[in-house]
């Protein structure tokens, strides 16, 4: 199975680690219906905050937007 985080040129982990280099204090959100390389440690290593799996409800994602907001930022921290 394909993993659907795929845009042309880079993946939505890609692009997280890029964004926090430029920005190492941005929380970032990962939504995806399906990957097998979103996995814990690479999560935490690319810098993503939180993981919503599609679909998700709009109280998901607001919930998903404060604990980003609220979180420690920093260019370890990834939760």
């Amino acid at each position: 199975m394909a993993d659907d985080q795929a845009m042309p040129g880079l993946t939505g982990l890609e692009l997280a680690r890029q964004a926090r280099r430029l920005l190492p204090g941005l929380p970032v959100i990962l939504c995806t219906g399906f990957s097998r390389a979103a996995t814990p440690k690479a999560l935490h290593s690319h810098g993503v905050a939180r993981m919503l799996l599609k679909p998700f409800a709009l109280p998901e994602l607001a919930l998903a937007i404060r604990a980003a907001l609220a979180a420690p930022r920093g260019a370890d921290d990834a939760r």
